[in-house]
Order: C-alpha cells, then structure tokens, then sequence
C-alpha cells in the first residue's frame, strides 16, 4: 500500500471513529423538575419521582435507554380499593452533561388501582394522549420519549402484600445533521477512493 492511499484509508477510519467515539462518551442528566401531580398525599399509595443521572447517549436509530420515570408504592394491608384515580402529571429537565443545554418534557396520566377485600388487585397505568412529549431536542442531539409497553412494571399485588410499580419510557435518539453530513462525506470519500483504486488495477 502506497503512503498516500494509506493516509487516504487512516483519515476515513479516523473521521469514522471521532463520529461515534464522541457520541459514545456523551451523557445525559434527567431529573423533575416540577410536580403538578398529585399535588399530595395519596390515600393507600405514595410517589417516588425518579431521576436518570450520567446516563450514556443511546446508542443512534437503536431503542436506547430505558427510564423508570416514576415509581408508585402501594402500601400493604390496604384492601377493599374499588376505581381509585390518581393523576400524575411531571415536568422533567433533560441536560447534556458536556454541553451543559436542557430541555424539558412532560409526563402525563392517571393510575387506576382496584383491591378486593383480601388486598389482591391491580394497578393500571393509562397514559393522557400526546404526553410524554414525543421528543426533546439538546443542542444537536434529538431524543424521542415512547412509553414502553405495557407502559410500567406491574407490582405484586396479591393477598395485601403491596408493591411497587415502575412506570417507564425509552428514550432513543436520531444523529444531528451535522454527524449524517460528516457520515457521508467519509464513506463518500472512502467509495470514491476504493472505485480509483479498483479501476487502476483494470
């Protein structure tokens, strides 16, 4: 190999890995910041209001990170609960630990909790339309929020034991224009010198 095709051939693999080296050292930060609801205490359940703290840039195009948003602990003992509604409704702030940007997105539903008279029961989550936010943008890096089915983690909810719910979202993430213009200018550069190369040999 020639010293310019080398030099040639070490740029591209060069520019290749920058691009996903620099993505793969990036993290993030999300923590609430304001509680709209519930605005109190709540009978036979309380609230945990999570944060997500150095986490790693999902990987890009690829479901990433999931996020348990929120976590609700139903106390145990309690029974005989029939269509008890509790809304929640959460601003989180999302920031880019190296830039420093934020952003914010939204939470947004109720829980429905039913117990028969031995405790036994369920929890069921129910999303309001359009909330999470479906995206939020740091700097130049664009996540999207989808609520990750069944949308949380069931509790044990069985003979007046209680349980804890997860309720959770993943968050995956589409690269910046700038990386899709360096992405194609390499591997451009790189098929233009391969086809040269090919067609001297012919």
């Amino acid at each position: 190999m020639s010293l310019k095709r080398f030099a040639h051939v070490f740029a591209f693999a060069f520019a290749t890995s920058f691009l996903f080296v620099s993505q793969a050292n990036a993290s993030f930060t999300i923590t609430p910041l304001t509680v709209i609801d519930p605005g109190g205490a709540t009978p036979n359940m309380n609230f945990v209001f999570n944060s997500l703290v150095n986490a790693p840039l999902p990987t890009t195009g690829v479901l990433g990170q999931s996020y348990n948003f929120l976590s609700v602990n139903v106390f145990p003992g309690t029974a005989n609960v029939t269509n008890q509604v509790v809304p929640y409704d959460i601003v989180y702030q999302a920031r880019d630990n190296t830039t420093l940007d934020t952003a914010t997105f939204q939470m947004k539903g109720f829980l429905t909790l039913n117990l028969d008279g031995s405790g036994s029961g369920s929890l069921y989550n129910t999303p309001t339309p359009g909330f999470p936010n479906p995206s939020f943008t740091l700097g130049s890096t664009t996540f999207y929020v989808n609520p990750v089915p069944p949308n949380y983690t069931s509790p044990t909810l069985l003979n007046g034991s209680g349980g804890t719910a997860q309720l959770q979202v993943n968050l995956t993430t589409v690269p910046e224009p700038s990386s899709i213009m360096l992405m194609g200018l390499t591997v451009g550069v790189g098929g233009l010198m391969f086809r040269r190369n090919i067609t001297r040999k012919v």
